[in-house]
């Protein structure tokens, strides 16, 4: 794990003390190592990583809204508006929201497109919603695909599996 790891929740809306954070975030990136560190496949692990933002992302919603099960049960929300009702919180950096709404968008031409494959341009196209973080990423990697799809992967489950670990055990939530 590079430097760049879960920075945006020093600022988060949700309170907690720095070690409180430090201990959320070691947890959370032992989780995330378990689920995508192995992959060396782009698109296995792009499917992964989109899977793995869509559970975090309707554990959320179901922290944030008192009757956010029912609306994940029954409302038959899309990836992309799921995304979108997360957004509303507040609590997701918009950098985070736009990478992951590239992710979906490269998900969709892998899943739908015949013989699409994973590229170099996809990748960059994600990291670059990242903003100056991509940098750091890019430089750790070497611009090797795979090394660099992972970091940017990890990063955004980190922020993501951060927010909602946050949310689902801050007072008065509806978990």
């Amino acid at each position: 794990m590079g430097r760049y790891e879960l920075k945006h929740m020093e600022r988060s809306v949700y309170t907690f003390s720095k070690d409180e954070l430090a201990l959320v975030n070691e947890a959370i990136l032992v989780e995330i190592d378990s689920v995508v560190s192995n992959i060396n496949n782009p698109m296995l692990l792009l499917l992964q990583t989109h899977l793995y933002v869509e559970h975090l992302i309707e554990r959320l919603i179901i922290s944030e809204l008192p009757k956010g099960k029912g609306l994940i049960d029954k409302a038959r929300l899309t990836f992309k508006q799921k995304v979108l009702v997360a957004s509303s919180f507040d609590v997701i950096e918009a950098d985070i929201i736009s990478g992951v709404l590239k992710l979906n968008v490269v998900r969709n031409n892998l899943a739908h497109k015949f013989q699409h494959s994973v590229k170099y341009e996809d990748i960059e196209a994600i990291g670059f919603c990242l903003g100056p973080i991509y940098k750091d990423i890019q430089e750790e990697s070497g611009k090797c695909l795979i090394q660099e799809f992972n970091r940017i992967s990890r990063y955004l489950l980190g922020c993501i599996a951060t927010c909602t670990h946050l949310s689902e055990n801050s007072s008065g939530k509806n978990s």
